[in-house]
């Protein structure tokens, strides 16, 4: 429902600003065209995730157009074995994807503006991800990263959390 949601809220603005902060896309989702995968490329194979996210980035990020279609493409599964509850992995790659993208000298001066805050936001993603699997050493390591990159993008509760879960830690 949220990707729906800011999907729509997407329709004729800055894909790569909304892109490098949230990955919104599902892959069996999307239809493009042969000449734009030509101009392109492929997925850059060495992810083993985020390859899709680091994709739309390299799209949005040369001005290609993105439609939004009010219709169920796909069915997505959760279940434990989904790549994207490989939290390491997810954390390890969404940084390589970042780092890729914005170590990227012909991406526009407008885009390099956001980069501490794309990072910060990938790093709160982490902590929290990690907190839920019980990793409260790493949580408190990213949740850190993410507040000195950026501390607007780490919202209020999630300080609380922070601090509720370092004075309990410490004891």
């Amino acid at each position: 429902k949220d990707k729906t949601r800011i999907s729509r809220k997407m329709e004729g603005k800055d894909y790569f600003s909304v892109l490098a902060r949230k990955n919104l896309i599902i892959p069996s989702s999307v239809l493009i065209k042969k000449s734009v995968v030509s101009e392109i490329g492929l997925f850059d194979e060495s992810f083993k995730t985020c390859g899709d996210w680091e994709y739309w980035l390299r799209f949005s990020g040369l001005g290609k157009r993105i439609r939004f279609l009010d219709d169920i493409l796909t069915l997505y599964r959760y279940h434990g074995e989904n790549t994207c509850r490989k939290t390491e992995v997810m954390h390890t790659d969404r940084i390589k994807v970042l780092k890729k993208i914005f170590g990227n000298d012909s991406l526009p001066a407008k885009y390099t503006a956001i980069k501490s805050e794309c990072f910060a936001r990938a790093y709160y993603l982490a902590a929290n991800n990690f907190y839920s699997i019980g990793e409260k050493d790493t949580f408190f390591e990213l949740f850190k990263k993410a507040w000195i990159l950026d501390k607007k993008s780490v919202p209020v509760k999630a300080l609380r959390r922070y601090i509720r879960e370092k004075l309990r830690f410490n004891k």
